[in-house]
């Protein structure tokens, strides 16, 4: 590249010429002109020129026509395609129309001819060039920032496309001529309709004949419901109601107005959540009807309470009337049968006392009288008892309460009657000559643990689990030996349970039973706190 001359910079312009004295020429003309002042450079071959106007250093660039073996219209052709920002003059030696324009068509933004060129001429065309270059650098940049907002416009649309399309909900919006604006895959399926049918620009009157169409309703109802519809979208007011389609399904629909007059329409398909509610409100009739059956029984039962017992009382004081001769002597085989009759009817009432428990706690009737206790006495109360039993079997006991001042907070009287009835059971399958432990202590959880274990014959792995259940009564494949209905375990674990606490059965055949039983650690009180109990030993 030459440099020919430095002028203060204003407009800086690079001549594409083979010819220098022409060069030379050009650069006296725009010296005289008297509005402009330039920087001018000479490039007079074609591939350098080519890429200094691609690089859009120039303010503008003459270009001769004749360019060795190459053409200014070639050039001006290369470098438009190659987005130049530069305008390009061409300047040709003769006036001919056809040069001009293909001149105009291959991208110059004016010609000359070399013949006919003066200051005047030079001067029109760099004023017209420079204001049109300025005008389309403007339009450029407003084209760019269209381009962004277009596709930044693009990417939102997409973005609620999505955001439609990710939702439960069927979505519909209209314009303020109830055309379709957008609506999502949702709607769509909802109400089987097809893209290619229900896409933006169809009015809602086409598009609920159209559903119609697909049978989506009862043929009664179909035009009734296409009038009140489009009653509704006229009045451009808030409407929400339910839609009983066909197929059986049903559609909550809300019509909301926006904007503009514009308006949403949003769809769901409630059939599932109304099935849904009416096995609720069906389990909740049959959940009452449960509870007043629960407490009809649990009427009866106390009834029945007071009806068994006060006979039996009788029959058990007659029984003890008789065996002790309080009327007067009698033979000892008379008090022999007072004795038995008696002692049946304290089996009977223990029985019927356990199934009365039982009961009550199957119908949930069985309340807690709460209050603090200490567990040392519950359990020392349990065991004076049984003294006579175990002593009458000769069975050793070894009680064995590590905390004297462990304190709870329950029903005292329920769990009593608890470790009675395994207590009761360890004793019933005690061998003569056996042993029970009896343990009570907190363990590492802080849970307070009753632990009752005895020596007797022990029970099978397979039958520890049906133990626990109501009317269940373990026994050697000897003949069954011991009294009872079989519901001490499943008693004691009922109050234990209406404690939140847990009870578990560990046995083997050969190596006895022991039965545990564990009071929550959120039953368990500070020390020193029993001395308002009203179970203190």
């Amino acid at each position: 590249m030459n440099e020919i001359r430095n002028y203060k910079q204003k407009i800086k312009c690079l001549v594409v010429d083979d010819d220098e004295d022409y060069v030379l020429i050009l650069e006296g003309l725009l010296e005289a002109l008297p509005h402009f002042e330039f920087i001018l450079h000479w490039e007079p071959k074609y591939a350098p020129a080519l890429e200094k106007i691609v690089a859009g250093e120039y303010s503008v660039c003459f270009v001769d026509y004749f360019l060795g073996g190459q053409t200014g219209l070639e050039f001006i052709s290369a470098a438009s395609q190659a987005d130049t920002v530069v305008p390009m003059i061409l300047l040709t030696g003769a006036d001919d129309p056809e040069v001009d324009f293909k001149a105009s068509k291959a991208g110059a933004a004016d010609f000359l001819s070399k013949d006919d060129l003066s200051s005047a001429t030079l001067s029109r065309t760099l004023r017209y060039t420079l204001a049109n270059a300025e005008k389309n650098h403007a339009l450029r940049q407003k084209r760019a920032e269209l381009g962004k907002a277009i596709e930044l416009l693009s990417e939102q649309k997409e973005l609620l496309q999505s955001a439609l399309d990710n939702t439960k909900h069927g979505i519909a919006m209209f314009d303020a001529r109830n055309r379709l604006i957008a609506c999502n895959a949702q709607y769509l399926t909802i109400y089987g309709f097809s893209p290619d049918v229900v896409k933006p620009g169809v009015n809602i009157e086409e598009i609920l004949r159209y559903s119609i169409s697909l049978g989506n309703y009862i043929d009664l109802d179909a035009e009734r419901f296409l009038k009140e519809r489009m009653l509704q979208v006229s009045s451009h007011a808030s409407s929400t109601y339910e839609q009983q389609l066909k197929d059986g399904r049903t559609i909550a629909v809300s019509h909301q107005p926006m904007a503009g007059g514009r308006s949403v329409t949003t769809c769901e398909d409630i059939t599932g959540i109304l099935a849904d509610q009416r096995r609720l409100a069906e389990l909740a009739r049959e959940a009452a009807l449960a509870e007043a059956e629960s407490r009809a029984k649990a009427k009866f039962l106390s009834n029945m309470s007071h009806e068994l017992r006060t006979p039996l009382n009788a029959i058990i004081g007659f029984g003890n009337s008789i065996s002790e001769a309080k009327f007067g002597a009698l033979g000892e085989n008379y008090k022999t049968y007072g004795g038995f009759i008696a002692d049946s009817g304290q089996n009977l009432l223990h029985t019927i006392n356990q199934v009365l428990d039982m009961s009550l706690l199957s119908v949930r009737e069985a309340a807690l009288e709460e209050s603090e206790f200490l567990l040392r006495g519950v359990v020392l109360e349990a065991v004076e008892r049984y003294r006579k039993p175990l002593e009458a079997k000769q069975i050793d006991l070894n009680l064995r309460v590590q905390e004297d001042h462990l304190c709870l907070r329950g029903d005292s009287e329920k769990i009593s009657r608890a470790i009675e009835s395994v207590l009761d059971n360890a004793v019933k399958f005690c061998p003569p000559g056996g042993n029970v432990v009896v343990c009570a202590e907190r363990d590492g959880a802080g849970e307070a643990v009753v632990s009752i274990s005895d020596s007797g014959e022990g029970i099978p792995e397979d039958r520890i689990s049906s133990l626990l259940l109501p009317f269940e009564q373990e026994e050697s494949h000897y003949a069954r030996t011991h009294q009872g209905a079989g519901l001490g375990l499943s008693i004691a674990m009922g109050l234990i349970r209406l404690h939140d606490g847990e009870m578990t059965v560990e046995s083997g055949v050969g190596n006895g039973t022991t039965v545990k039983i564990a009071l929550p650690a959120e039953r368990v009180v500070t020390e020193g706190a029993a001395s308002d109990s009203s179970r203190v030993a």
